[in-house]
């Protein structure tokens, strides 16, 4: 139900954005069926970012016809039957379609709204929730592929003026989509931290953390000492990163949020540096704030009442 930013801005290259979404799944999620979940609709949002048709996104073909996004990995045999169509029931909660948190039964739920939407993002969204159960991960999921296909403005007006920080929400989606058009239309150059002297369980925490930066050290990453408070590693971005912050600022095409200080560095700030090495997750310097939540210095938190 996190997943939609990692195919946001990897949409031009579906390989990284079926691998990295595998891998964003695993920081909390070990079975390998979550995994398989999230690569498999990561593939179905950057297919809608795409262009592709609905028909198509929802084809008991569409694995087989994109199996070079998901490299050499096969999905696992109880994704894969979703991905042929098991959520195509439509008599929905009596056929069987159950909004529970099980991460296969929320897929099928999601899809099985999507499915039977009639193309409309609000009938969706009260399809998936009126399943019960697990109500807003199954509309989390349906939002993201929805949205992806619809668009933004598919999303009732009404809804989008009642929430909250709507517009700054709405800068993220465009800053994450502006950052990953500048990305080239290839597979780009993973940065991959290698292990030499892996910390070892048995070693107390202070020596876990002194072994540690001594590993970071080897490996040529730098301390992220941006962001007070906090403790972090990075390594320097690929040439396809390394555009200024004011270059941003004066093409940004989105008007009143070209204030907001992306960064040229901005990613995930990881806050276990154990945890890094294992995960092979691009790492860049950066935050957009250091502290509290941050807002546009033009968005007001005053709002009107609905």
């Amino acid at each position: 139900m996190r997943l939609a930013p990692v195919p946001l801005f990897y949409f031009r290259s579906p390989v990284e954005a079926v691998g990295y979404a595998g891998r964003s799944a695993t920081l909390t999620h070990g079975d390998v069926i979550a995994r398989d979940a999230c690569r498999y609709y990561a593939a179905l949002i950057v297919a809608a970012i795409h262009g592709e048709s609905k028909e198509k996104l929802l084809s008991n073909g569409f694995y087989s016809n994109h199996r070079d996004w998901f490299g050499s990995k096969n999905l696992h045999p109880e994704i894969l039957q979703v991905a042929q169509g098991s959520y195509k029931r439509p008599h929905g909660y009596d056929d069987g379609i159950r909004g529970k948190g099980y991460i296969v039964s929320a897929l099928e739920a999601a899809l099985w709204a999507f499915y039977y939407d009639d193309d409309s993002f609000g009938k969706g969204v009260l399809a998936a929730i009126q399943l019960g159960d697990d109500t807003d991960t199954t509309a989390a999921i349906y939002g993201q592929l929805a949205g992806a296909c619809y668009g933004y403005q598919k999303i009732p007006e009404s809804w989008r003026r009642q929430l909250y920080a709507d517009r700054l929400i709405t800068s993220i989606g465009h800053w994450l989509h502006f950052l990953g058009k500048q990305q080239p239309n290839t597979q780009q150059q993973l940065q991959k931290v290698a292990v030499k002297y892996p910390v070892l369980t048995t070693n107390s925490q202070s020596q876990n953390r002194q072994l540690n930066v001594a590993t970071s050290s080897r490996n040529g990453i730098q301390s992220n000492t941006s962001a007070p408070g906090y403790m972090g590693y990075s390594l320097y971005p690929s040439p396809s990163y390394a555009a200024s912050t004011q270059v941003f600022r004066q093409s940004n095409p989105h008007g009143i949020y070209n204030s907001v200080n992306i960064g040229h560095n901005s990613d995930w700030n990881q806050p276990s540096v154990d945890s890094l090495p294992a995960l092979d997750l691009p790492r860049h310097q950066g935050t957009l704030k250091s502290s509290g939540y941050y807002m546009p210095a033009n968005y007001s938190s005053k709002r009107p009442y609905y």
